[in-house]
């Protein structure tokens, strides 16, 4: 009954799309596992994966409605003490990066991340991954999955699919399997991501990540991240222009780049 379900969703985003083509046809909602190097702590996140005709958009939950919060605040013209409180009391985010999917245009994947105040993306078209299916089935959120993995960036990674949901897709840039990546995990258990609900999007749109983002390369992203996450404090005096190094400033832990293995300077 549950593949007939969603079959008949998927149908009726058939129609619908030809009005409205970046409307949500599945939310996915993944419980994210992931680590930071210097003292080994695990971090959890809740991030979703809104599946359209056209694209996909992979976020946190948490930073979305953070990002909400503080527009809101930023729109309200609010005196300035009064912002500055009320931007105190918005709870903390969750991982900030975003990944947008077009198999429409190309096979392009999008990548955003923000450091401190700079926000940049770098594109790769065509990004296909070699996947080999195995012996494995399992049962998460009511379907049945079938099992395989890949190689990405020296890291590999293992994926539960299903071919009840016939969308090649998934969390992070994850996709390619002939049905919808419901887990994924990292071989070393940096990184892990597991479907906890799937639903219609109910009216929503697939947005693209709000604010400003400036291209780069990959290479570019690369070296930005390791410098942001290695000092912060240094990285945001430095972009104003003072190069006076700060004592002590380097960052004892930070989030393991889900990228590359290893991911170097």
């Amino acid at each position: 009954m549950r593949k007939y379900m969603m079959v008949l969703l998927l149908l009726q985003f058939v129609v619908m799309s030809a009005e409205t083509a970046d409307s949500v046809m599945l939310h996915i909602v993944y419980n994210t596992t992931y680590a930071t190097y210097g003292n080994g702590h695990k971090t959890h996140d809740v991030m979703a994966l809104d599946v359209g005709r056209t694209m996909s958009h992979f976020y946190s939950e948490a930073q979305r409605l953070r990002d909400e919060q503080m527009k809101k605040i930023n729109e309200s013209n609010l005196p300035l003490d009064i912002a500055i409180s009320s931007a105190k009391n918005v709870g903390g985010g969750g991982l900030q990066w975003h990944v947008c999917k077009r198999p429409s245009g190309g096979d392009s994947i999008t990548f955003y991340d923000t450091f401190g105040l700079d926000g940049v993306k770098y594109s790769v078209v065509d990004n296909r991954q070699q996947w080999h299916i195995e012996d494995g089935d399992t049962t998460i959120c009511g379907y049945s999955c079938g099992k395989a993995w890949t190689d990405i960036g020296g890291r590999r990674w293992t994926a539960w699919f299903t071919a009840d949901i016939p969308v090649s897709d998934g969390p992070w840039k994850l996709r390619g399997l002939p049905g919808l990546i419901l887990k994924a995990v990292e071989s070393d258990g940096i990184y892990s991501f597991c479907c906890t609900s799937i639903t219609s999007g109910n009216g929503m749109l697939v947005e693209m990540p709000s604010g400003n983002y400036t291209d780069c390369t990959y290479d570019e992203y690369k070296t930005l991240y390791y410098k942001y996450n290695d000092d912060p404090i240094q990285f945001l005096v430095t972009r104003t222009g003072n190069s006076l190094p700060i004592p002590g400033s380097k960052r004892k832990s930070a989030i393991i780049s889900i990228d590359e293995k290893p991911f170097t300077h």
